[in-house]
């Protein structure tokens, strides 16, 4: 039987595959409504992602007001896109400046450029390569801002003697094994984390100024 859009935008919370589908059944009709508005082939697939982007770290703030459907929704945030880059006169430009987040599926190269996935074994040579929330365990993170905000999930959570971990902290450390930020958990089941480096991280409450920088032989855990 076929999901509902809410269906699955309530499994995208904990997982890419939901949101990707439901990406698939609107990207070319917001595409079309971008492109009759911006006139700019360019400018409608920048629109595009940043729609579905916005839409993917909105996703569970959606309410099902519709039955089941999400397309007044997701219009909702394409319309509010394009006028912010109208607002900004982003529109004028060749191609819409916008500092893209980056989506953790994977959408056509047109779509969404300025995404920056890392998956595997990349997970260990980038941001949380030394956070404890991610040994042992198959990560996808994505790049919200470039060497400042990641998001990441997991195949599993972290820890089996925790039973929440929204809301939960952890320090991530470098190849020199520093400190250089830190992740929150975004939810309860331990599969969606947000990290962050350097200044970020203490402006996020995650790690104090003077925690930053220091040596530490292994990942904070707790």
């Amino acid at each position: 039987m076929k999901k509902t859009d809410a269906q699955l935008l309530r499994a995208a919370r904990g997982a890419a595959t939901p949101f990707r589908e439901l990406y698939e059944r609107y990207a070319e009709r917001i595409h079309g409504y971008h492109l009759r508005r911006s006139r700019d082939r360019d400018a409608a697939h920048d629109l595009t992602a940043e729609t579905f982007a916005r839409a993917w770290l909105l996703r569970s703030r959606f309410r099902d007001d519709m039955d089941g459907a999400a397309g007044p929704w997701l219009f909702g945030i394409a319309r509010n896109v394009l006028l912010e880059a109208v607002r900004r006169g982003q529109l004028a430009s060749r191609r819409v400046a916008f500092a893209l987040v980056a989506v953790v599926f994977a959408v056509p190269a047109a779509a969404i450029g300025a995404a920056q996935l890392i998956r595997g074994h990349e997970v260990a040579e980038s941001m949380p390569a030394g956070a404890a929330i991610f040994a042992g365990r198959d990560a996808t993170c994505s790049a919200v801002v470039p060497n400042v905000e990641y998001h990441c999930v997991l195949d599993r959570p972290p820890f089996p003697e925790v039973q929440d971990f929204k809301g939960t902290v952890e320090a991530t450390v470098d190849k020199t094994k520093h400190v250089n930020g830190g992740c929150r958990g975004l939810t309860s089941d331990g599969l969606s984390w947000q990290c962050y480096l350097g200044q970020e991280a203490v402006r996020q409450r995650i790690i104090s100024q003077d925690f930053l920088g220091e040596y530490a032989p292994a990942p904070g855990h707790g």
